[in-house]
Parts: structure tokens; sequence; C-alpha cells
């Protein structure tokens, strides 16, 4: 196979086993990705990889072709031995195939520019299945950005990535405080909605909403919920009404839902 580079020292090897670590991710400012679907992804998506490892006895046919694809794309390959690629898989079944990417450098100074107007804001939501799901919901119904507080999982934790289903590739994500949130609202005039039990019907409430703005939707942890300081920022609050059967919604699929009636509301985007 043409194009494969040198295999990697112990030093790199070490430092790839890093990035499953959040303290390793945000010193190297790089992530890890594996498995054939993720991968397809941030190619359907244009976030191209840093480099890929792969084992020769792991892949399989599907992921051979989408080698042969990053190498078309010019994208640096190297061979790992099969355990090696299980350690920094971070998965128990590996495909063989791991993608190794740079961190976007973006921060809350880049909302200040007025690119981002549908903006989901994750607070306290420490599940990383769920916090990959809304990645996911976010993407679908045309939200611009994903803003997590500090309190938040990292959103380039491998089960992040892997429950995102490829998303985080997709949607730009930041990571900040309340203040950020509070300093942005003042200065794009945004309409900030939240959930609340004791909050106005779905469809009521979202009927306020004037779509020309921009706004945030804030989905807290199933747990805490929303801070006391975000929520004070709330223009809207919204009950999603369900049975008394279950305490609750999970915030994955609370937050799933009011994205769903919101893309209702708005103009559709033009595929490209």
């Amino acid at each position: 196979m043409q194009g494969i580079t040198s295999k990697p020292t112990q030093a790199e090897k070490k430092r790839l086993k890093s990035l499953l670590s959040k303290k390793g991710r945000l010193r190297e400012k790089q992530f890890l990705a594996e498995g054939v679907r993720l991968l397809e992804e941030s190619l359907r998506h244009e976030f191209r990889p840093v480099r890929i490892y792969f084992s020769a006895t792991l892949i399989g046919g599907r992921g051979q072709q989408l080698l042969d694809r990053f190498q078309e794309n010019k994208i640096p390959i190297q061979e790992l031995a099969a355990r090696d690629i299980r350690r920094i898989s971070g998965t128990e079944s590996s495909q063989g195939l791991v993608g190794l990417f740079d961190i976007p450098e973006r921060g809350p100074d880049d909302m200040r520019r007025g690119l981002y107007k549908k903006i989901l804001l994750l607070d306290r939501v420490s599940d990383p299945g769920n916090a990959g799901a809304l990645l996911r919901s976010a993407l679908a119904f045309e939200f611009d950005l994903v803003f997590a507080t500090e309190d938040t999982v990292e959103l380039y934790n491998p089960k992040v990535v892997r429950s995102s289903v490829g998303a985080v590739f997709g949607i730009p994500v930041i990571t900040g405080a309340p203040d950020d949130i509070a300093e942005f609202k003042r200065h794009q005039n945004c309409t900030v909605i939240v959930t609340d039990p004791r909050g106005g019907h779905i469809k009521a409430q979202l009927k306020k909403l004037k779509v020309k703005k921009s706004y945030i939707l804030a989905i807290g942890s199933e747990a805490e919920g929303i801070s006391s300081e975000l929520r004070s920022l709330a223009d809207l609050s919204i009950r999603i009404g369900h049975s008394d059967r279950v305490e609750s919604l999970n915030a994955a699929v609370a937050g799933s839902i009011l994205m769903k009636e919101i893309y209702d509301l708005t103009p559709r985007r033009r595929r490209q």
C-alpha cells in the first residue's frame, strides 16, 4: 500500500494513548475517533484528520475502502499492531481504524462575530451518551453551534464522539462560562429558552419565538437541571407535557423534542 509512513515511536504511541484522557486532550489540543462510520462522517463533513492509524489484521473490507479514500485525500497513514490500535481505540472491539484530529481553536469570542444564530447550550450535562445524542440532534435540526458550560462533559471525550455518530465533525462546539452567555445575550439581543416543569406549554411558548432573532436553547442535566445563573437569563420557560407515569424525560430526549419543535417553526436551509 502506497503512502504509509514509518511506524510510530514508543513516545508517539504513549502520546496517542494520553488522548484518551481529558488532561491529555487539553494538553495536546487533539482527539481520537475510532471506527469506520465515524471516520466516514469526518470525510463527509470535510473535517480532515491529521493522521490515520490502522491495523492490517483488524481492518475489514469497508475499512480498507475508507483507508483508500484517505490516501486519495493525501492524509498521512501509519500502520500499528493490533494491540496498539486496541490501546488507543477506547473500544472493546476495534475495527482497526483510528483517526487523529486537531481540536478546532474556538472560544466564546467567536460568538460575538454574529455567525451563530441558533445555539444549543448544554449546562451540567455530565453523561457522554446524552451529550453525544444532543450534538446529533443539534446537527439534524440545523443549529449553528453547541456551547458547553465547564461543568458539562468535554465534547471531544471519546464516548461523546462515538455517541454523536460523527455529528461532532459537522457542528462547531465551544466551551465557556455562564458569563459568556450573559454577554452574548447583551450584544446579540437573543432569546434564551429553558425547560421548566412549571413553564408554559411547548407550542404556545414557541409561538412567541421571533425566528429572525438569534436564540439559545438551554438543556440541563436530568439530575441538576439548569444553573440558577443561566435560568435568570431566560426569556421563555417551556414545559414538555407527558404522562405522570414518569417523573421526567431524559435530557437528550427533552432537548431533541424542543429542537424538532423549533425546527418546524423556522425556514429550512437549502441543501447544497
